[in-house]
């Protein structure tokens, strides 16, 4: 989800001059709050990634003069926040870790303008449980799959052998009767296969 959101902000946040939004700058410093026209765009890329995926639940861009968080973040992490935005800024390029007092697993990214240069560190906040949920049910939906593929198997061997074996049967049975010196009896031909053939060759010798 972050790869989307990097390749997003690149594509929607720079105007075609390379600058930023309702800004009309290159990069950003401590003196510069975001413009309302590139927030607007940042949280439509946070809202449609939230929409497309149930298990981020919120998003935290920390940028030089600030932070914006979208759409909420969990009450254990506001008073951590000061501290969170000291790490997070020493990311050079993704982390991860499980966060025990949020119970989110916080991912972070280091997000670059157009030179390359870090101007914005975005948190992504996961919800274990429903990645665990999808999981479950991917683990579920696999199995189903495999035991569908299963029966499917066993019912078209099943099919198989009553095709290929019942003439064989029936050819066994007149070489007994014939083998008995009974010359009378001849089993029923019903396929028009390779064994069909063997068989009529064989009732006239």
């Amino acid at each position: 989800a972050l790869e989307v959101v990097s390749d997003r902000f690149q594509t929607d946040l720079w105007t075609k001059t390379g600058m930023f939004r309702g800004m009309g700058r290159k990069t950003l410093d401590e003196g510069t709050p975001l413009s309302s026209e590139l927030v607007y765009a940042i949280e439509k890329t946070f809202d449609d990634i939230i929409e497309n995926d149930p298990s981020v639940g919120y998003f935290l861009l920390y940028y030089p003069a600030g932070r914006l968080v979208y759409p909420g973040i969990p009450a254990e992490k506001k008073s951590t926040q000061k501290k969170d935005a000291e790490t997070i800024r020493r990311v050079e390029r993704l982390d991860a870790k499980y966060n025990s007092r949020s119970g989110y697993i916080e991912i972070h990214r280091a997000m670059v303008d157009r030179e390359g240069n870090p101007w914005a560190w975005v948190e992504m906040g996961v919800s274990p449980a429903i990645v665990k949920k999808g999981i479950i049910r991917t683990i579920w939906s696999s199995v189903a799959i495999a035991l569908m593929c299963c029966l499917t198997g066993i019912f078209g061997a099943f099919r198989f052998a009553g095709v290929l074996l019942v003439p064989i049967e029936r050819l066994r049975r007149s070489a007994q009767w014939f083998s008995g010196g009974d010359l009378s009896k001849r089993a029923a031909i019903t396929s028009s296969d390779e064994i069909a053939d063997l068989s009529r060759s064989f009732y006239s010798m």
